[in-house]
């Protein structure tokens, strides 16, 4: 039977009241409060999680010799309950709606291959496993399974966090391995044609993409308390990575353009840059923005995709989506490898390509990745600054109009 030993903690050197449990667990080291002081009601606790354990080792623990150690509600929760009840706290509607196809997907895939499997305690790995089976062999990509998995994951590991389940059924399940995205960043000749071509909010999103790496939802909710234009940098939080803060320096070009908006606006600091865009974007996700990028790029002739054919596979998707059906792959997303995103892509190597420092360029982008090189590196603003203003000027002077 595997050992649970009780201690307890000590602070300033004297020790503390409370019983504490120290045991390991796949190879994992765990110290769990038993929340008592009675050394009875601790060695209850003790033999209880020495049971749970054995059992777990063995792979025998039941739901209900779980659910009867813990003393939990038998209280049986329906998976179709249970997982838009984990979706609550999700402010956009373009997030919560991609969610909830997802679990309305998952919730017909298991009606028609598992019948028996209601109830959030009845659901299994193997179950998970066959649905990522079934979508691949529908014919969905990799990353389109992996990021279909993940949301059904983040709620079965908030029921496990909960205790309302002994194992995350999702977790043993690994994800596709997916060939690398096809994205990839402008061309010379294809940014001189943007910038030149660009006129008005494209002009100025081209500028901000190219010279920040922002994404686009993070490019329409500046608000003027955001841009400083007598110091020359932009802060702002972004909408993935939890929220991190970015203070980026601006491109003389960058200043240039944004002081041309300012110009045109009130600059009223609650106000946004593009109000028009903000409110589509928080009202209706980012395809509402990126999709009006794709179609100017098409314009251009830079993407082969026209507005016509967005339209048609949106109503086919709207269509199919009312009648509850899922979506099948032949007129699912299909990202191309140019959209205003290959602007962030460029901006990073750009900066590399002139030689700045690889930490230079994660700082600017907010890339998270190699964390070891970001933790010993400390940039001061003129490294940045002076990184920044060696990018090439892509974005042309508009002329003066009479």
């Amino acid at each position: 039977m595997p050992q649970v030993t009780l201690f307890r903690q000590t602070k300033d050197g004297k020790e503390l009241p409370t019983w504490w449990l120290y045991y390991r667990r796949h190879g994992k080291t765990f110290r769990k409060s038993t929340g008592t002081a009675d050394n009875t009601e601790a060695e209850k606790a003790r033999t209880q999680l020495e049971k749970m354990l054995a059992f777990d080792r063995r792979d025998e623990l039941t739901e209900d010799f779980f659910r009867a150690t813990r003393n939990l509600d038998r209280k049986e929760i329906p998976l179709a309950d249970f997982l838009p009840g984990t979706r609550a706290t999700i402010t956009s509607k373009g997030t919560a709606g991609e969610y909830k196809t997802v679990d309305r997907d998952f919730l017909a895939f298991l009606k028609e291959r598992f019948p028996s499997v209601a109830m959030l305690h009845e659901l299994r790995s193997t179950h998970v496993e066959d649905w990522v089976k079934q979508m691949l062999a529908d014919g969905y990509k990799p990353n389109t399974v992996n990021k279909k998995l993940k949301i059904i994951r983040i709620a079965l590991n908030i029921a496990f966090n909960s205790g309302l389940v002994f194992r995350d059924p999702s977790r043993p399940v690994k994800y596709v391995k997916a060939s690398e995205p096809n994205k990839r960043c402008f061309t010379e000749k294809e940014l001189r044609l943007i910038c030149s071509s660009a006129e008005g909010y494209f002009r100025y999103t081209a500028a901000l993409g190219l010279y920040t790496a922002a994404r686009l939802g993070d490019i329409v909710c500046l608000r003027w308390r955001d841009v400083d234009l007598k110091r020359g940098f932009i802060s702002f939080q972004m909408r993935k990575r939890r929220g991190k803060a970015m203070e980026i320096p601006m491109h003389p070009s960058l200043k240039a353009v944004l002081t041309e908006l300012a110009q045109e606006s009130e600059c009223r600091p609650s106000d946004y840059l593009f109000p028009d865009r903000a409110e589509k974007y928080l009202k209706r996700g980012s395809p509402s923005i990126s999709g009006e990028w794709v179609r100017f790029l098409a314009k251009l002739g830079i993407v082969n995709r026209s507005r016509a054919y967005y339209k048609k596979r949106a109503r086919l998707r709207s269509k199919l989506r009312k009648a509850g059906k899922a979506t099948p792959p032949t007129i699912s997303r299909t990202p191309s490898e140019l959209s205003f995103h290959s602007f962030r892509h460029s901006a990073v190597s750009l900066l590399k390509n002139i030689g700045a420092p690889e930490a230079v360029a994660m700082q600017i982008a907010g890339h998270e990745s190699a964390s070891i090189s970001r933790i010993y590196t400390h940039l001061d603003e003129a490294s940045e600054r002076r990184w920044i203003a060696q990018m090439p000027d892509f974005i042309q002077p508009v002329p003066n109009q009479k």
